[in-house]
């Protein structure tokens, strides 16, 4: 038990030293990439279709029969955090910025979409909001372990940071995403497949 308190300890330690900035950056970054796709998706209405094709064809390869299940979404979720940190230790091209901006423009479709066809947009807050928030901070915090891992790894190659112990760095990168990243995703899963529907249900 005194092993697993220290292990929680040391995780949390590092998250507010070396993450949580990244964190907030990446959170800002994120809503207003997403901004500015449904902006330019609204003035644009054939790269609107376009954007919805693509989102139908993203949606249509989970689950089954029309219903996901929370393990699908956990699974996916899980798979896509894991290689956005994977990409933090490949040093000097930052490659996580990808999954920021797919992901920020995917949310930034659904909120044009819904503009587009005059879907309440309450709706489309209680589609969003139950489970994200705690699969956004999962998903933001891979994001930012992953530019940090990475922006580390590259100063430490050109000699810029001769401190930085990557054994160490790397385990604490794992204590984090044990820690906080899963514990959210599972959550997160949960309430997007048993809760989400039942909220958005009050607004049909």
């Amino acid at each position: 038990m005194n092993w697993i308190i220290n292990q929680a300890k040391e995780g949390i330690a590092f998250f507010r030293k070396e993450i949580l900035k990244t964190v907030l950056f990446v959170t800002i970054l994120f809503f207003v990439i997403a901004i500015i796709a449904w902006i330019v998706l609204i003035l644009n209405p054939v790269w609107m279709q376009r954007a919805i094709s693509y989102l139908q064809n993203l949606m249509s390869g989970i689950g089954s029969n029309g219903v996901v299940s929370a393990w699908d979404l956990f699974s996916n979720n899980l798979r896509a955090c894991l290689i956005t940190v994977a990409f933090g230790f490949i040093p000097f091209f930052f490659l996580g910025i990808i999954s920021l901006v797919v992901n920020a423009t995917t949310i930034g479709i659904v909120g044009s979409m819904y503009q587009y066809y005059h879907m309440s947009m309450a709706l489309l807050i209680a589609g969003l909001l139950p489970h994200g928030i705690f699969e956004f901070p999962a998903i933001f915090i891979s994001m930012a372990l992953g530019f940090r891992t990475c922006y580390l790894m590259s100063k430490r190659i050109i000699g810029k940071l001769d401190t930085l112990d990557m054994k160490i760095h790397f385990f604490n990168v794992v204590r984090v995403f044990i820690l906080i990243v899963i514990p959210l995703l599972i959550v997160a899963a949960f309430v997007e497949a048993n809760i989400t529907p039942e909220v958005m249900n009050w607004f049909i």
